[in-house]
């Protein structure tokens, strides 16, 4: 967590002065690649630096991240051929808990199983870089609604992300709030990972 708030505080000056001063349209693989760098070397030397950390942990979480949404997905779209079509706020709001379970019921087997998988120095990395492109397209998304022109031929499909991201992040609110509400009425344990 510490290292994703760093991650943070430093590549949003970083996007913000590369808004600014690249000429319109911006070129968005270049600046993925620019953060990542950056990610890479900061998360790598977090990984070494910081003795207290649990980023060391970060492989077997990703692994457990993506085997969450594989599932999540898979069992979607299998469903989804049985069911009329629902809303995205509709499908955000069921998948949110339901890759929320399968994540947290993954999870600590991925720890037994992957805990050495890499050493402190990858795991940085991979949350570095993680990071850094998660905040840059983020400031991409969110630039390009104020001016157009920085998107350039990426415009159509920002337009369809800012179309649509109310309903997903109602459905995210909505189905976020269920998992939480349901996990306290449950009682289930903490789960410190």
């Amino acid at each position: 967590m510490r290292l994703a708030v760093l991650m943070t505080v430093i590549i949003s000056p970083i996007c913000i002065f590369y808004f600014i001063l690249a000429s319109h349209p911006v070129n968005v693989l270049y600046l993925l690649l620019l953060v990542s760098v950056l990610g890479a070397i900061i998360g790598a030397m977090y990984g070494v630096f910081s003795m207290g950390s649990r980023v060391y942990r970060a492989d077997a979480k990703t692994l457990a991240g993506f085997s969450a949404g594989w599932l999540a997905s898979l069992g979607y779209l299998l469903l989804s051929s049985f069911t009329d079509a629902l809303t995205l706020s509709t499908i955000v709001a069921l998948m949110c808990p339901v890759t929320g379970i399968i994540y947290v019921s993954l999870v600590p087997g991925f720890i037994k199983l992957y805990d050495n998988l890499l050493p402190p120095v990858g795991d940085g990395l991979i949350v570095g870089i993680g990071v850094s492109g998660f905040v840059a397209l983020s400031f991409f998304v969110m630039i390009s609604s104020v001016d157009g022109n920085v998107a350039g031929p990426l415009l159509a499909a920002l337009e369809v992300i800012q179309l649509t991201l109310p309903g997903a992040a109602i459905g995210g609110i909505l189905g976020g709030g269920f998992a939480g509400i349901l996990s306290g009425i449950l009682l289930t344990d903490w789960q410190d990972l």
